[in-house]
């Protein structure tokens, strides 16, 4: 039986369509005086099939489905993106390079290019013979870089990789391998400075066989190694919001949540305690960044409630010219790095609050447009 670590090694081509995007993501959260924040950083390497396309204003050939991909091996085109916040401010496109890639089911995926000075920008990871699920990564572009490598602790489900979503319909489906808290160490640099860090983190690869859609997704980690998610995607006005603004707040949070879900686990057992309500209401805006509230509830009785204050934020975008170039679809993909603020709820008969489980901070993906 193909285990989910090894399923990080394929993007399963043979179920890919002309909407398809695969993303290899990691969001890293180095400990520090306060918890796992405010520094954080992230590393994607990102596909889209159809061509040209732009990401983030860099124009590329895109993902072709009818390249070969039926061996051990297949070639590519991708983009290696990344962004590190320092504590301060967030250094966006640290890497920004697309690349031809090559996947192998070995466990290595790799794409680099040419730059001045005789250096090489892209990523570069592979998996590692001495730690348990664990991946070599290295991210290297014109502001900056990353070399790390994260792996699991086999105590807890949580922390080892795991496949945690196979959706296939007739208008689609969707392939996730989640890896929701794993361990990390490694050096990154970027302007003005380097530093060696070392914490813990989130990881996914994720193939999407549908058009892009809005939705919210969180990931917090606490001070004391707790982890709360969820996931929302949803249908409104902002499915039809390309630009850089906001509608007015009714307007804005007047959406249609589909199966929205998530999960708090404490950090001694790391057992999921799972919400089936689960809501998360943009509030106000600071300097361009929204905040957000938001609310879980289990059918058990389990509520956790929090607010979102905004710190950083980082972008991506992902263009595609259609009708021959007379339109284009926009995917407007929205990271805002965040402190937890008046956290409160019962989970597993344990009350949350500010003694336990601590400090939180997260980040919180707000995506709006159409990836067509």
């Amino acid at each position: 039986m193909t285990q989910p670590f090894d399923l990080i090694w394929t993007q399963l081509p043979e179920r890919q369509g002309r909407y398809s995007s695969t993303w290899w993501f990691f969001l890293l959260a180095p400990r520090q005086a306060e918890g796992y924040g405010p520094k954080q950083m992230m590393f994607t390497l990102a596909s889209r099939v159809g061509g040209p396309i732009v990401m983030s204003g860099v124009k590329q050939a895109g993902l072709d489905r009818r390249r070969p991909a039926g061996g051990e091996e297949e070639q590519f085109n991708t983009m290696a993106v990344g962004w590190i916040h320092d504590g301060e401010r967030t250094h966006e496109r640290i890497v920004n390079q697309p690349v031809v890639a090559t996947l192998s089911k070995k466990g290595f995926l790799a794409g680099w290019a040419g730059a001045a000075g005789g250096q090489r920008w892209g990523a570069e990871l592979k998996a590692a013979a001495d730690l348990p699920s664990g991946i070599n990564a290295h991210f290297a572009g014109q502001k900056g870089y990353a070399r790390f490598e994260v792996w699991a602790d086999d105590s807890a489900r949580l922390t080892t990789p795991g496949e945690t979503l196979d959706l296939q319909t007739p208008l689609g489906g969707a392939h996730v391998v989640g890896w929701q808290q794993l361990s990390f160490r490694g050096e990154f640099g970027y302007p003005g400075n380097q530093e060696q860090l070392e914490g813990i983190g989130y990881f996914q690869r994720v193939c999407l066989n549908f058009p892009a859609f809005p939705w919210k997704w969180i990931w917090v980690a606490f001070e004391d190694k707790s982890i709360f998610s969820c996931f929302i995607p949803y249908l409104g006005l902002n499915l039809f919001r390309r630009g850089e603004w906001f509608f007015p707040g009714f307007l804005e949070t007047t959406t249609i949540p589909i199966k929205p879900n998530g999960y708090f686990a404490w950090g001694d057992s790391l057992e999921m305690v799972r919400f089936n309500k689960v809501r998360v209401t943009p509030t106000t805006w600071t300097n361009g960044c929204p905040a957000f509230a938001v609310e879980c509830r289990s059918s058990a009785g389990d509520f956790i409630r929090y607010r979102i204050e905004p710190y950083g934020h980082a972008q991506l975008t992902l263009d595609r010219p259609l009708l021959r170039g007379l339109w284009r679809s926009t995917f407007n993909y929205n990271e805002y790095m965040f402190r937890v603020r008046e956290l409160s709820g019962n989970v597993g008969g344990r009350p949350l609050g500010t003694s336990r489980p601590g400090n939180g901070f997260g980040n919180i993906e707000y995506t709006w447009g159409m990836g067509l």
